[in-house]
């Protein structure tokens, strides 16, 4: 395996952080797939130009898979409010859980102390139920 120092990591973790949060290429970039070769579109970074790329389906599985992350680490995926696409402004979502808070605060609450479970009885004579063993269920070989 080949290693190389690259400095403080700072480089590192722009490079990484593009995968982090999304996918290597969406559906929609993909523009054609013909049994043998996958034509996609791509933009390279600061231009606003969409170029084309046509690979062996063999090469796009390749470099697709070089952004699949290793066992044990997840992508990150934001939902509700803290989504890109959510449209409240964090001050508002602040506001109205303060407001919440507040509502909560001045309703009487009344706690009930937990109820024990019922005791097991026997459907046909109501006698109360002991437990004495678990009986595991009979494994079935499916024979083939």
């Amino acid at each position: 395996m080949h290693c190389e120092a690259v400095g403080d990591g700072h480089s590192v973790m722009k490079y990484l952080g593009a995968y982090v949060f999304r996918v290597a290429i969406s559906d929609a970039r993909i523009q054609a797939y013909d049994g043998r070769q996958v034509t996609f579109r791509y933009q390279k970074v600061g231009s606003p130009k969409w170029r084309h790329c046509t690979l062996s389906a063999l090469e796009f599985m390749r470099r697709f898979l070089q952004h699949v992350l290793p066992k044990g680490f997840v992508k990150v995926r934001h939902f509700g409010f803290l989504s890109p696409n959510f449209a409240l402004p964090l001050q508002k979502i602040c506001e109205l859980i303060c407001l919440l808070y507040e509502r909560l605060q001045a309703l009487p609450w009344k706690i009930k102390p937990p109820q024990k479970p019922r005791p097991l009885r026997c459907p046909r004579c109501s006698t109360l139920l002991r437990w004495v063993r678990f009986l595991a269920p009979p494994r079935i070989v499916t024979v083939t």
